[in-house]
């Protein structure tokens, strides 16, 4: 049977980033490219003003 481990990320608005309370759109891509070298996958965003991702790996 597959095992999975699942992994979830709060990034905000661009519009958060600017006023230096979150990250940006290049430091969103940075996370989510090292974690994908890792064997992270995107599984899905969910947009609630800050964006939540969420990602899973098999063990």
């Amino acid at each position: 049977m597959e095992q999975w481990e699942y992994k979830v990320l709060n990034f905000v608005s661009s519009a958060m980033a600017e006023r230096g309370e979150g990250l940006d759109h290049e430091q969103c891509e940075q996370i989510l490219n090292e974690l994908g070298k890792t064997g992270w996958e995107l599984t899905g965003v969910v947009d609630w003003g800050a964006m939540r991702v969420f990602l899973k790996r098999r063990k």
